[in-house]
């Protein structure tokens, strides 16, 4: 396709095929009235429905060592799926492909599918003589009037999406530990369950999970925005601790569905911001969302910010599947472990004497401390009132000392 140097297209229905042995078979018929319910709660309109197939695909379907090319503007008009795990050569060879190769390997398919929608601009219908690839787009356009009329006019562009189904499987094993509690807190605010699976769209559950643009944090909160509802400073970021940062993450949205109304706007607005969801309602004249994302014109409203409502819906699709048929385990409740209050500075070097655990153990229980608190000589403190989290042993211990010291301030100041 590409000259003798090039490799081979994998034809979209063998692909298919093939993918659907290897992953994981969720794909059932769920519960119809959780379902319902959740369509209520979130509701959706047609077109963010086609993006929510899209994205149960990848979810569901394809494996990370697949690229899905598809339309930008209409996610669900899957054109190819490269399958690097079982690639076909010129010659007809199975070969892998470097990690270094595959990037501009998914730029050279995107390249010649762009020349194949200049021939449909150039020739109409008479450009099915050219080959293949001509004859794959017209197969996925010619299904609706309105998209053979964006084919003919050149009205379409492609973007590769890497599969997601193993990577998700194991982000819903790691979720496993955190899922009750924030399910608690997000009833407890009156908010739908749904929105607590948010972290398989932003970090996949991924504790150290951190962004080229300063997110940090299973709920990727940006620092402006974390300011807002925890703290974020030198010694301590809660945006890393998922119970801490879940916690911010129900005020947040309950503060984004208060002041927009809609729970479509309310999620959209986690990525692009209350204002400017808020500002793109008031522009295209409505609330639907599916309206916004075809109408509203914004350079920062781009691919990641229309499709992450539709993603977050099929992400609770999808971890409820992996539940109902019993993919993953659920872990224990962590019974032995509790919070403290601080009542007065103190360093890490000190909680540890006191507790008799390790930096490291620690570390695992409070994952907000950052490196600039556990440095072995450090002399800074951690905050006044800074939840500590410790196994009930060393929190009764940490109890015992904070009251003594208590105790001790008390008769001073007599």
């Amino acid at each position: 396709m590409f000259g003798s140097s090039s490799l081979k297209t994998i034809s979209l229905c063998i692909v298919f095929a093939a993918l659907s042995q290897d992953a994981y078979a969720v794909v059932r018929s769920g519960n119809l009235s959780s379902q319902k319910k959740m369509n209520q709660e979130l509701p959706t309109d047609p077109f963010v429905r086609r993006q929510v197939r899209f994205w149960e695909a990848i979810f569901q379907k394809y494996k990370s060592s697949s690229v899905v090319i598809h339309d930008i503007d209409d996610p669900i008009a899957m054109i190819d799926v490269i399958d690097f795990d079982r690639y076909v050569t010129n010659s007809g060879n199975i070969t892998s492909v470097a990690d270094s190769d595959q990037t501009q390997l998914v730029k050279k398919y995107i390249d010649r599918y762009n020349v194949g929608v200049e021939r449909f601009v150039k020739f109409k219908e008479e450009a099915l003589k050219f080959g293949p690839i001509e004859q794959r787009l017209f197969e996925v356009y010619n299904r609706e009037p309105e998209s053979l009329a964006r084919l003919y006019s050149g009205n379409v562009r492609f973007r590769g999406q890497g599969g997601l189904a193993d990577t998700f499987l194991a982000a819903a094993a790691r979720a496993q530990e955190y899922m009750p509690y924030m399910e608690k807190t997000f009833k407890r605010q009156g908010l739908p369950l749904a929105l607590t699976r948010l972290p398989f769209v932003e970090s996949m559950f991924n504790l150290n999970a951190r962004s080229k643009v300063g997110a940090s944090g299973i709920w990727q909160f940006m620092p402006e925005t974390a300011r807002e509802y925890m703290h974020v400073g030198p010694l301590v970021d809660e945006r890393n601790n998922p119970y801490k940062a879940t916690r911010a993450a129900a005020q947040l949205f309950a503060d984004n569905f208060k002041e927009l109304g809609s729970w479509p706007l309310a999620v959209t607005a986690y990525n692009h911001g209350r204002g400017g969801m808020a500002r793109a309602a008031r522009q295209v004249g409505t609330a639907q969302l599916g309206q916004i994302i075809n109408n509203y014109k914004s350079p920062s409203f781009g691919f990641a910010s229309k499709n992450f409502y539709a993603e977050l819906l099929a992400a609770n699709r999808t971890y409820d599947l992996i539940n109902r048929n019993g993919l993953v385990k659920e872990k224990p409740g962590q019974h032995s472990i509790d919070t403290v209050l601080l009542h007065r500075p103190m360093s890490i070097n000190e909680v540890a004497r006191i507790t008799k655990l390790r930096e490291d153990q620690l570390i695992k229980l409070n994952p907000c401390l950052t490196s600039a608190a556990i440095r072995s000589r450090s002399g800074q403190s951690l905050p006044r009132n800074y939840e500590l989290r410790l196994p009930k042993d060393a929190l009764k211990v940490m109890r015992q000392n904070l009251a003594s010291n208590a105790r001790s301030s008390s008769s001073n100041r007599r």
